[in-house]
């Protein structure tokens, strides 16, 4: 049995492929080592510091390429929602909502759902105008989708850029050599999640340390994501866990929606 909400899914599956694209894109990518560190002792304070040795490989293009497309399919199901949820479709139609980044007042945001979705039923005109797609709103998720789709429509590539994550040591490799019992401890790996490290460049400082931990350290790992650049809500956010985010939180929005039409 169809039903007039089918393409609203089919959108948001084919946004799932598109993500899947992006994140074996930035597999990919990692795998081609784009980042190479150094480690540099510093004679005044004896620490010694790991950082970016040199400028890190660019992104592929085809990262904020397919990115933009699933940003767009999300996008386009919650207009496909709005042209099935009211009588009539007109070319105004669509979801409601805001431009402008600043809180709409009442007043505005009815006018917007009323212009949108004329036609619509009360309760979900109502829900509409108590979903808050705005920065700081309930409904947030709702306006970056549009703002980065907007960014899409007007540029070739939504800016990208590459966020230190984490580095990764073997917490049992100091403890090692202190007493007989501890010679033969396991390897305990511990990620440690650094302040805000965005963009990543050349000289980006990552760790610092006394030189004798450096040394006992075997397989000092460090990770990183690829991160949006933009807006500034974004800005060092993973591309993918964010936009897996965003699919299920307007994929839960359109649940609670549809039985209101």
């Amino acid at each position: 049995m169809t039903s007039r909400f089918d393409h609203v899914w089919l959108k948001l599956d084919r946004a799932k492929q598109h993500i899947d694209d992006v994140e074996a894109a930035i597999i990919a990518f990692h795998r081609t080592n784009p980042y190479v560190v150094v480690a540099e002792d510093d004679p005044q304070t004896g620490k010694r510091t790991a950082k970016i040795g040199r400028k890190p490989a660019p992104i592929p293009s085809t990262v904020p390429l397919i990115l933009g497309d699933a940003v767009h399919a999300i996008r386009a199901s919650l207009d496909y929602f709005a042209n099935a949820a009211v009588p009539v479709p007109t070319d105004e139609t669509g979801f409601p909502v805001p431009r402008q980044s600043r809180v709409p007042t009442a007043r505005d945001l009815k006018s917007l759902v009323d212009g949108k979705v004329a036609g619509a039923s009360k309760q979900l005109r109502q829900a509409l105008c108590a979903l808050q797609p705005y920065p700081g709103g309930h409904g947030e998720y709702v306006w970056l989708i549009h703002r980065l789709d907007a960014i899409d429509k007007h540029r070739l590539l939504l800016t990208v850029g590459i966020a230190y994550r984490s580095v990764i040591f073997d917490a049992a490799a100091n403890l090692r050599g202190l007493a007989d019992w501890t010679n033969d401890l396991p390897p305990m790996p511990i990620g440690l999640r650094p302040a805000q490290r965005y963009p990543v460049q050349e000289g980006t400082p990552l760790f610092t340390a006394d030189p004798d931990f450096f040394d006992k350290q075997k397989d000092l790992k460090f990770s990183f994501d690829v991160a949006f650049g933009e807006p500034k809500i974004l800005e060092g956010e993973p591309v993918v866990p964010t936009l897996r985010r965003l699919l299920n939180e307007v994929d839960g929005l359109l649940k609670r929606l549809i039985p209101l039409v």
